[in-house]
C-alpha cells in the first residue's frame, strides 16, 4: 500500500494543484495530510475546499490552531530559540534602505514581495 502525507501548503494553491497532479501521476492508495493548510498564502480558504472535497483526512497544524487560538503565536515566539524570529522586524527596518522604500511607496497595492493578493490578505487580518 502507497500512503502519500501532505502537509505545510500554506495557502498556496498552485503548489497544492501540483501536488495533487503528480499524485496522480505516481500513484498513492491513501493520502492525508498533516496540516498547515492556511497561513501566508493567497488561497487559504480554496485550499481547505479543495483538500475537504479529496476527502484526506488529517490534523490540525499550528497554523490552523493560530485562526481559533491567536494568543498562541505570542507564547510560541516567547520560545528562547525563536529569539532570531522576534528580532526579524527591527533587522529588515535598518536593511531596508532607500529604494526599496520608494518602490513600496510607489505601489500601494503590493507588498514587499510584489503580491497584491498578500497584501488584501493582511489588511483583512488587520481588519479582524
Amino acid at each position: 500500500m502507497r500512503i502519500a502525507v501532505v502537509s505545510d501548503i500554506h495557502g498556496n494553491l498552485a503548489a497544492l494543484d501540483a501536488v495533487i497532479a503528480d499524485l496522480k501521476r505516481v500513484g498513492a492508495d491513501a493520502v492525508i495530510h498533516s496540516g498547515d493548510l492556511v497561513g501566508g498564502g493567497a488561497s487559504p480558504a480554496e485550499v481547505i475546499d479543495r483538500v475537504r472535497d479529496l476527502g484526506w483526512p488529517g490534523v490540525y497544524g499550528n497554523a490552523e490552531e493560530m485562526l481559533w487560538a491567536p494568543t498562541r503565536v505570542t507564547e510560541t515566539l516567547q520560545a528562547p530559540h525563536l529569539q532570531r524570529v522576534r528580532d526579524l522586524p527591527d533587522w529588515l527596518s535598518r536593511v531596508r534602505l532607500g529604494p526599496q522604500r520608494q518602490i513600496e511607496a510607489q505601489a500601494p497595492n503590493a507588498d514587499a514581495r510584489g503580491d497584491p493578493a498578500r497584501r488584501e490578505q493582511s489588511q483583512r487580518r488587520r481588519d479582524l
